[in-house]
């Protein structure tokens, strides 16, 4: 995808500039690793796309036609345009400028969402072995008497990226 090297930028392994020496081996380690990270994204941006394709059946509710998305991810795009040598009229290329997840994951504060896609039941399964209160519970209301716990898949935003060249455009703002 088009947006893979902004994230190898963004998230990958560095050299950061320093005074100390270089080791011989630094730059071909960097290489590895980023090559390793590019395809772990690649291989993680695929299953969401296809789980975004597919769906969860929701069984809960004894409809199993009824599908639920997982795992969309959200891109904005940019509009730049170009005068094309051929003619004279203005053409649009899309630039993608910023990128967020949003999917199903345990309500555990503590852990983020894997780099590959886990299947439903398994978000169902881990949510059960560590329940956390309910946001009424969290916010203060009625505290003392709400001991409801929630123990199944919530919405999760995560993984939002805005390239450097468009940071404090608000865009992050938006896919938030």
């Amino acid at each position: 995808p088009k947006v893979l090297p902004e994230i190898v930028r963004e998230f990958g392994s560095l050299i950061s500039p320093s005074n100390e020496p270089k080791q011989p081996g630094d730059e071909v380690a960097t290489q590895i690793e980023n090559y390793l990270f590019s395809l772990t994204v690649l291989i993680g941006l695929t299953q969401r796309v296809e789980r975004r394709k597919k769906g969860y059946l929701d069984d809960a509710s004894g409809n199993s036609s009824l599908v639920i998305p997982d795992h969309n991810v959200i891109c904005i795009v940019e509009q730049i345009p170009f005068v094309s040598e051929n003619s004279s009229t203005t053409s649009y290329r899309d630039q993608i400028v910023g990128i967020g997840e949003l999917s199903w994951q345990p309500p555990d504060p503590n852990r983020n969402a894997p780099p590959f896609v886990l299947p439903y039941f398994v978000k169902s399964i881990l949510s059960r072995f560590n329940p956390v209160p309910a946001i009424s519970a969290i916010n203060g209301d009625n505290a003392s008497s709400s001991k409801e716990l929630i123990n199944e898949p919530m919405g999760y935003i995560s993984n939002v990226l805005v390239y450097k060249s468009r940071r404090g455009l608000g865009y992050g703002r938006v896919l938030m």
